[in-house]
């Protein structure tokens, strides 16, 4: 079998990535226009936050080859053999799905923000003998939840961010 790897889906990214670039522009342009600091001070920290969030986001991945899972964070790596996981359970909460793989020494905890993740499940799956895997996680894998309300809160995010910019801006547009 081949190796896959399931990044962040893009749906979730754009918008994420979006709304970081506007709250940079949105900050140097106050800077520029000197802005009271309060102002800049309350940028800087939204934007330290999204920075955070976008770095942590972006380096995230599973990565799935015969043997073993993966899971990829920034600066952090988790590898599960598939012949020591004794246990995978799955819930969902309000469209979101979270999963988690266990063995007698760790375990590794991921959810449905991952582009494919019917086909992630599905390898998953293949991989483990079927005593170990619960009936729940079995009926989730078939049809998972998708969760857009994190996509959909991002693009409103951006549009508010842009708006702000182009509002801000508006005293260089004519």
């Amino acid at each position: 079998m081949d190796t896959r790897t399931y990044k962040i889906r893009k749906a979730f990214m754009i918008p994420l990535t979006l709304s970081l670039f506007f709250g940079y522009l949105l900050l140097a342009l106050c800077v520029f226009q000197k802005e009271p600091s309060s102002k800049l001070i309350v940028l800087s920290i939204l934007n330290i936050f999204l920075t955070v969030f976008f770095i942590e986001n972006l380096f995230r991945s599973l990565v799935i080859n015969e043997n073993s899972i993966t899971h990829n964070k920034f600066l952090r790596r988790k590898t599960l053999l598939f012949s020591e996981i004794n246990s995978f359970e799955s819930l969902s909460l309000r469209k979101r799905m979270f999963s988690t793989l266990s063995t007698e020494e760790s375990f590794l905890i991921f959810s449905n923000v991952y582009q494919n993740f019917e086909d992630l499940m599905r390898q998953i799956l293949a991989r483990l003998p079927e005593n170990s895997v619960s009936q729940e996680t079995k009926e989730l894998a078939t049809s998972p939840p998708v969760k857009r309300g994190d996509i959909i809160s991002f693009w409103i995010a951006a549009l508010v961010l842009g708006g702000i910019l182009l509002q801000q801006a508006s005293i260089y547009i004519k």
